[in-house]
């Protein structure tokens, strides 16, 4: 059995894992689509839409305790996941 000591730093850890996942992610999405052309490139379009939901599910997995219930929150000091993406070139 773990304590709760364990537990906050396997949630902690698990925060960590998915915020450097999704930054990842994020950086190959950038990637990619810098490779898009205007034809014969509908495979790189389907990869970014499958990295990006795959993106929106871990970002639901890090805000669904603070939305289910703020009360029992398993994240001890979870960051807010809008700050992940704070290194990623935005096109503009």
């Amino acid at each position: 059995m773990t304590t709760e000591n364990e537990q906050i730093r396997l949630n902690n850890q698990r925060v960590q894992e998915l915020i450097d996942t999704i930054r990842t992610l994020r950086k190959e999405v950038y990637i990619l689509e810098s490779r898009i052309q205007e034809h014969a490139t509908g495979h790189i379009i389907t990869a970014v839409g499958v990295i990006n939901g795959r993106i929106d599910e871990m970002v639901q997995e890090l805000t669904a305790p603070f939305v289910e219930s703020e009360d029992r929150c398993p994240y001890f000091k979870a960051p807010d996941p809008d700050a992940i993406n704070f290194d990623i070139p935005r096109k503009t």
